[in-house]
């Protein structure tokens, strides 16, 4: 019982607490910890409902480090162009606390399709029950026609499949994604598929080149365009393409916008 008193006021056994187990890289590891009996991790239906549920909020915390320029207490998020991820419940965010202990996140979620609902007047009840280190707030609106002062000023920016290169879509994003990429703060983007994260990257690309507001930079990844881990195991049909399935969240990046250097300038 006194060996296990000292061991716990070593660094190893905080790290125990604080690290075990909490850097996942599949869905097989995510479900481990909750239902670790073998019946469970073989049973794919399980991890297809399991992955959809829990898709947006496993990418954000697998790339968090990616999207992270400095350690910070604090970390202001805005998810642009906010659909289903809009209307998760609440619990589902609450997992970035158990993975990121101490971090505390302010997430808004913006975009047309974000449910327009009425402030709720918070009770001692409600409060106890709520996260105190994961804060949602719900915004109406296109970002980029959002008057800054109530949006504030994130750390990073997340879109949860934008489809910012899509032929029916392109143009009506290019406001927003140049607010995004001009403010120089990293994003982290995902895709349906492969084709649709091809699609992002060029269209991100020819607004970088022929932006006026975003000349003399180029877009850097900060995490390469890859497939996403964490992406939903559900599969689904592409309206405009109906003889290829889609995965939400299927493909991810970290881009961000910076500055040619002059050394590179002089030699292209």
């Amino acid at each position: 019982m006194v060996e296990d008193v000292q061991y716990s006021a070593t660094p190893e056994a905080s790290q125990l607490f604080t690290e075990g187990d909490r850097h996942l890289t599949s869905w097989t590891d995510y479900l481990k910890l909750y239902k670790p009996e073998e019946r469970w991790l073989q049973d794919v239906t399980a991890l297809r409902l399991l992955s959809s549920a829990y898709s947006y909020v496993m990418t954000l915390s697998r790339f968090l480090p990616e999207l992270m320029e400095v350690e910070k207490d604090k970390l202001e998020l805005h998810v642009i162009g906010a659909r289903a991820e809009a209307m998760m419940p609440r619990y589902l965010w609450d997992e970035l606390s158990f993975f990121h202990p101490g971090q505390e996140f302010s997430i808004k979620l913006v975009g047309d399709h974000v449910p327009v609902m009425s402030a709720r007047k918070k009770t001692p009840t409600t409060r106890s029950n709520e996260n105190e280190f994961v804060h949602l707030d719900l915004i109406n609106g296109l970002y980029h026609k959002i008057e800054s002062r109530k949006l504030g000023n994130p750390d990073a920016f997340v879109l949860y499949n934008p489809g910012v290169g899509h032929p029916r879509l392109r143009e009506s994003w290019e406001p927003t994604i140049q607010a995004v990429l001009a403010s120089r703060k990293p994003a982290l983007i995902t895709s349906f598929s492969l084709e649709d994260q091809q699609r992002d990257i060029a269209a991100l690309q020819e607004l970088v080149a022929n932006s006026p507001v975003l000349k003399h930079h180029e877009l850097r990844f900060r995490c390469r365009a890859k497939q996403n881990s964490f992406r939903s195991l559900k599969y689904q049909v592409d309206p405009s393409n109906v003889g290829v399935p889609i995965q939400t969240n299927s493909r991810v990046m970290v881009v961000q916008l910076a500055p040619i250097t002059e050394e590179k300038s002089s030699t292209s």
